[in-house]
């Protein structure tokens, strides 16, 4: 009898246990965001467990905005990631390149981190996504989060330094060089006005410079260190130049609303082209999903609601009189353009003609990147080599610096 009591008291035991297991067991997701836009991410949650999973626990991984107190997460996160664990969604912004205080950020590589098996390929999750349309998107710059493995990254935001130049009834048009060999042998005035300074956009000039899969830089020291000299001269040059009063240079957004605010003139678009021809757009936001994560189908389920026509284009979701809203806005992504070609259009209101010249400029895009650590070395070596006469100088400069991005891609 004693032993039967026993067996019962281990068996109620047992259950018991299991039962406390099933609750632990409970759902939950972790999305890591930037503490910019932290509450249009709590939005974005709200709206998904009204509509979607009200069982599903959300919560947010926000990185600190002060400097200190983000290296001190963006390591816990790192070492969660490493050990099989981290945040199971990331909205992130990439490194800002326009900005001269110093930037800590999840991954200073998106790319590199596409070919590091850290994020989760979506392709086949996209079948049963309920809202987004992945044809509502610019395909070119859509298709660069794809590895060999398919969409690991959704790219949400992107830019270039886009120039505009208001055109007059009585010019003779000027041709337009297509590559950056054309821009530097040309003396025009009219193409230096576009060209303009390249402290802060040296990168433009390559392109697409590295291979991701063989972990390889694609110019070698001498290309970079011609690139480095030809730009130090189009610059001194440019300095010698009056600045035309009719000429709009800058990232999209503000030149794009320089233009609605002249939609009575018409304007020449133009963007600097690399060396390999074509111009290159950047990322600048993105969202992806964790490959460790525990719960792919509901972490691709929020980000099916993120990428919907109803939140990109900023018209959110009503129910009960209530209005669930989005995520875009705030951050320096701010003054990108949205991937969602439907958000593109809705956000500018331009002439017929400007927005025809636009529509002319976005076909000549062929190469995509995201904002790196390896763009900030480029503008390093820019900088440092500029105030330096001597060659031998030059070469050093360019030779330390190319050695540390090699470094980086085989770290």
């Amino acid at each position: 009898m004693f032993m039967k009591k026993k067996f019962l008291c281990v068996v109620i035991l047992m259950i018991f246990v299991l039962c406390v297991g099933c609750k632990k067991q409970e759902k939950s997701l972790t999305i890591c965001v930037d503490s910019y836009y932290a509450e249009q991410a709590r939005n974005l949650i709200e709206a998904w467990q009204h509509f979607n999973d009200s069982s599903t626990k959300v919560e947010l991984v926000v990185i600190p905005q002060k400097q200190d107190e983000a290296e001190i997460k963006l390591t816990e996160i790192r070492t969660e990631i490493m050990s099989g664990g981290g945040p199971d969604i990331f909205i992130l912004d990439t490194v800002n390149p326009h900005v001269v205080e110093e930037q800590v950020v999840l991954f200073d590589n998106v790319e590199k981190a596409m070919h590091s098996d850290i994020f989760l390929p979506l392709d086949e999750y996209f079948s049963g996504a309920q809202y987004m349309h992945t044809d509502a998107y610019n395909p070119v710059i859509f298709d660069s989060g794809k590895t060999e493995e398919g969409q690991c990254v959704l790219p949400i935001y992107y830019n270039y330094f886009l120039t505009a130049v208001t055109q007059a009834d009585d010019e003779d048009p000027v041709e337009i060089p297509s590559s950056w060999d054309e821009v530097f042998k040309n003396s025009d005035k009219y193409i230096h006005n576009l060209n303009s300074f390249f402290m802060c956009r040296f990168y433009d000039l390559f392109g697409k410079y590295t291979d991701y899969n063989s972990g390889t830089l694609l110019y070698t020291e001498d290309d970079m260190l011609a690139r480095v000299q030809e730009a130090i001269e189009y610059d001194n040059a440019y300095l010698e130049i009056t600045f035309d009063e009719n000429v709009y240079s800058g990232l999209p957004y503000n030149v794009l609303k320089d233009l609605e605010a002249n939609k009575d003139a018409e304007h020449s678009l133009y963007v600097t082209p690399s060396v390999r021809g074509g111009i290159t757009a950047y990322v600048t936001r993105y969202a992806a999903i964790n490959r460790n994560t525990k719960h792919p189908e509901e972490a691709f389920s929020i980000l099916d609601m993120l990428f919907s026509d109803q939140v990109m284009c900023d018209e959110g979701f009503i129910d009960d009189e209530k209005h669930y809203g989005n995520l875009l806005g705030l951050s320096y992504a701010g003054f990108s353009v949205p991937v969602h070609e439907g958000a593109f259009h809705k956000a500018y209101s331009l002439s017929d003609e400007d927005a025809r010249a636009l529509e002319d400029l976005n076909s000549q895009i062929t190469a995509v990147s995201y904002y790196s650590n390896l763009d900030l070395d480029l503008l390093e070596m820019y900088n440092q080599c500029r105030y330096v006469t001597d060659v031998s100088e030059q070469k050093e400069i360019v030779s330390r610096i190319y050695n540390k991005m090699q470094m980086k891609l085989a770290e």
